[in-house]
């Protein structure tokens, strides 16, 4: 969870608050994240106007069909 709360770190809108937690494990929660943290964009498809109805009849009859 400390990793994740500083994902936007560098970013204009980020500002970090703690409390009773050193540096020092805010840092390596920081580096755990940024090595754990997974690609969530790696295995999608990019749908478009010119795709959609594509991706939505293989979808259908993929899942919905019997």
């Amino acid at each position: 969870m400390l990793g994740y709360i500083q994902k936007d770190q560098g970013q204009a809108h980020y500002e970090l608050w703690h409390s009773n937690i050193p540096e020092d494990v805010l840092w390596d929660a920081h580096e755990a994240y940024q090595i754990a943290r997974a690609d969530f964009t790696a295995d999608r498809k990019l749908i478009t106007k010119t795709n959609a109805f594509d991706v939505i009849y293989q979808f259908w009859t993929q899942c919905c069909c019997c």
